[in-house]
């Protein structure tokens, strides 16, 4: 136990730190409600949200929202991987995998996408492609499993991941991490049933509907139940990136929802 203490002494204060500035229910419906994008971006940063729009310009486009949402995840997921212990490397590769699958969602959508710093060379070449040309250059370089799905729909894929890349664990940190597995498998199996129930009622379920929303914000608080135990160990970690990834989410739809003047309505 004194190991792990001195190990994670860090990382703890950190994460709880950072966990404990994500904004509740009533801070999201003031960010919401903003009358436009700026002022909903000035609301973010008044709110624990300064971290996922960075030093965004005003008026961004679509772009600059996804870079600098990019960023702030890479931060996070090299701050995370940088504090595990070298047990969970093939947990690390894993990590990092999310922010390849993101910068292809902007591979396919953007005309010119000027892709961040450190982005594997082999999509910095496609970038460089004609947009028509991308999907199938995606394919030839491996990627094609990554291409027909929506953005709520890999971050579903990717979660499940999750069981398969932990190393043996043993004591409280096993236990901890059994905890967030069956969350996340509990949350999957939920969404398929929403899907399931709405092509029943032959309505047609959107990724990003409000059932979506309600069963993101029912993960979000079983996951922050569980600090409520003794947290000296990478379950921590986990649960620290998976709520951030959560809130990077619900930023992203506000912001494109404000920005193209979608129906926001249930993301909050």
């Amino acid at each position: 136990m004194l190991n792990r203490v001195f190990q994670y002494a860090q990382p703890q204060t950190r994460a709880r730190a950072r966990i404990g500035a994500i904004p509740g229910k009533t801070q999201w419906q003031y960010i919401a409600a903003a009358r436009d994008l700026d002022a909903m971006i000035q609301r973010m940063r008044e709110n624990g949200l300064a971290h996922w729009i960075g030093q965004l310009p005003r008026a961004p486009d679509r772009r600059a929202i996804e870079n600098s949402l990019h960023l702030g995840i890479s931060e996070i997921v090299d701050d995370v991987c940088r504090w595990l212990p070298g047990r969970w490397r093939e947990t690390r590769r894993w990590m990092r995998s999310v922010l390849s699958t993101m910068l292809i969602r902007n591979l396919l959508h953007e005309t010119e996408c000027d892709l961040p710093e450190g982005s594997p060379a082999v999509l910095q070449r496609i970038a460089a492609q004609p947009l028509e040309q991308r999907r199938e250059a995606l394919k030839a370089a491996g990627y094609a499993a990554h291409l027909e799905q929506d953005h709520t729909e890999w971050l579903e894929q990717w979660l499940e991941e999750f069981s398969v890349v932990c190393p043996t664990l043993s004591g409280r940190e096993a236990y901890a991490i059994a905890r967030i597995k069956r969350l996340l498998h509990q949350h999957n199996n939920a969404l398929l049933n929403a899907r399931r129930l709405a092509y029943q009622a032959k309505t047609h379920y959107l990724p990003g509907d409000p059932a979506q929303w309600r069963l993101r914000e029912q993960l979000s608080d079983r996951l922050r139940g569980l600090l409520g135990y003794e947290t000296f160990h990478a379950g921590l970690l986990f649960l620290y990136l998976l709520l951030e990834l959560l809130q990077a989410e619900r930023c992203r739809a506000l912001l494109l929802a404000r920005m193209h003047g979608w129906d926001a309505v249930g993301i909050v």
